[in-house]
């Protein structure tokens, strides 16, 4: 079990999540941006639609849990259809990210009407500091534009607050989750 709690009711419900073993388990921040990103150039970069088929779908899925800890475990197969069917609905777009031939990193945008969401977006610890992470977010930008959302929304994680905050993103929130610890028996 987890507890997701926000900037106005942290102070009451988190000594109480604390008491009961519960442990912080992530901290993001909220954050949003009007306007364009600037692709970065970006030598060997090829972006791909992550949603293109089946096998593109695996190799999306496969590179971001990679480059998220503790995420990197086997799907099955029948799992991984399941997901691909589900996830091809107008407006969401993944993006897989590629340099020199090698998948790289990849992330996630949901277009609305008035705004999209970016997520899920990871690069694998070998392609940091290259660019990368920056340029699929102005490629999911970009996607994001094209239809018609004029807003961009993101959970930022600690680490990648200061690369958004660098693009133009402004911390407008923030939450915590807890997550309840593992029973034995």
């Amino acid at each position: 079990m987890s507890w997701r709690l926000d900037e106005w009711n942290r102070v009451e419900l988190e000594p109480v999540l604390l008491a009961r073993g519960f442990k912080l388990d992530s901290e993001v921040t909220i954050m949003e941006l009007e306007g364009e990103v600037e692709e970065p150039p970006v030598p060997g970069l090829e972006l791909a639609d992550g949603m293109a088929d089946l096998e593109g779908f695996r190799t999306h899925h496969a590179t971001v849990a990679a480059g998220f800890k503790d995420l990197d475990k086997p799907v099955l197969e029948g799992d991984l259809r399941a997901r691909y069917n589900s996830a091809r609905e107008p407006g969401h777009l993944l993006v897989t990210a590629f340099l020199f031939g090698e998948p790289a990193g990849g992330g996630e945008v949901s277009v609305h009407p008035d705004g999209a969401t970016l997520s899920g977006a990871s690069v694998l610890p070998r392609f940091r500091h290259r660019g990368v992470y920056r340029a699929l977010v102005a490629e999911r930008a970009r996607l994001a534009h094209e239809g018609g959302a004029p807003l961009l929304v993101t959970s930022a994680r600690p680490s990648s607050r200061p690369i958004l905050q660098r693009i133009g993103f402004e911390p407008i929130g923030r939450w915590w989750a807890y997550r309840e610890p593992e029973r034995k028996g």
